[in-house]
């Protein structure tokens, strides 16, 4: 059985690593020696090929875990150095079935066939509970990682934040960090005092005594602004027509008072200013 052997011998190899990625590699190593295995056994074949199936599923995980080491070499965390002890002892526990499978003649497995069944059906519902150990954890693991550097984020954006808000502070107070103190007079909200003598004009008014509204530019004795209507003429709120105050027009031909002989008046020509022709 020269793969038990090799698998063995991986086994006290690996019992002698300390750095996580050599560790992790020969685990790799171990897993692929065990799948080899998948054929040797052909009783309880269904089982023996779901203890593969499950022990390949395995053998995924651990790659890309050491894809992880190989890209920031960082130290095995404890969850994981947990997942790789339990699933040494699984091993342990298939190779012990295979070698006692293949120590055995073919008449005495035919007469063991159900203690082998037990067996491998045994192996294959430990490595079910090891494959989901291993999807569990580490899917937990990266949650709560996620949440950590969440939660290291906010409090970083939180401290940078106060940082610049107590600086501001700084500059503005001196090293005080009570708000800045008030010591302007308080404002007085009440209407000012009126002080003048009876007849003097408004506070707001700043015209001279005499002097018409501030928004009445007409001199005195004109009519209201908003009156524009000659005079003697009826209230702009008197709704009857306007008055006509010019004088009648006269619609007579206009009368000729020239001397006889004159031109007409309606003669366009020039003044002739020569005396008239005798006869």
């Amino acid at each position: 059985m020269p793969t038990y052997d090799e698998a063995i011998a991986v086994i006290h190899d690996i019992s002698s690593l300390t750095l996580p990625l050599p560790i992790v590699n020969e685990f790799l190593h171990l897993l692929r020696l065990v799948l080899d295995m998948r054929e040797d056994v052909k009783h309880a074949k269904w089982d023996w090929r779901h203890l593969m199936w499950n022990i390949s599923q395995i053998e995924k995980t651990v790659q890309l875990y050491r894809d992880i080491l190989q890209t920031n070499e960082w130290e095995m965390p404890q969850y994981m150095r947990s997942n790789l002890d339990t699933l040494m002892v699984r091993i342990r526990e298939v190779l012990r079935t295979y070698r006692q499978y293949k120590s055995q003649t073919w008449l005495s497995r035919v007469f063991l066939r159900r203690q082998h069944k037990k067996d491998v059906r045994n192996c294959m519902q430990g490595m079910s509970s090891t494959l989901m150990l291993f999807n569990t954890n580490v899917s937990v693991r990266h949650a709560v990682l996620i949440q950590e550097l969440q939660h290291q984020y906010s409090s970083l954006h939180a401290s940078v934040h106060g940082s610049e808000i107590s600086v501001y502070d700084n500059d503005d107070n001196d090293d005080n960090d009570s708000p800045p103190r008030d010591d302007s007079p308080p404002r007085d909200y009440s209407p000012p005092r009126d002080d003048s003598p009876p007849g003097s004009p408004p506070l707001d008014d700043y015209s001279p005594p005499g002097s018409p509204p501030l928004d009445d530019d007409s001199p005195p004795g004109s009519p209201p602004l908003d009156d524009y209507s000659p005079p003697g003429s009826p209230p702009l709120d008197d709704d009857s027509p306007p008055r006509d105050y010019s004088p009648p027009r006269d619609y007579s031909p206009p009368r000729d008072d020239s001397p006889p002989g004159s031109p007409p008046w309606d003669d366009d020509e020039e003044d002739d200013d020569s005396p008239p022709d005798s006869p």
